[in-house]
């Protein structure tokens, strides 16, 4: 997990302690559930309206979940 609260770790390894307890009690209160973060995405198309704006619309999923991940 490189990505706890949707703050990027690159500086501690996998085996470091405070990665494991965070994990933990990120994974007793979320669960096992995949989230926008761990997909590079960390709003969907209704949070900046993009839901309502015809390119958006009409662009392919690769297309809008690039524009996503670049929001």
């Amino acid at each position: 997990m490189r990505s706890i609260a949707g703050l990027d770790l690159p500086h501690v390894s996998e085996e470091n302690k405070l990665r494991r307890v965070l994990s933990s009690a990120l994974k007793s209160r979320l669960g096992h559930l995949e989230t926008r973060s761990e997909l590079g995405q960390y709003w969907d198309a209704a949070y900046f309206g993009l839901n309502r704006v015809k390119v958006f619309q009409d662009a392919t999923v690769a297309d809008q979940g690039e524009i996503l991940r670049l929001c």
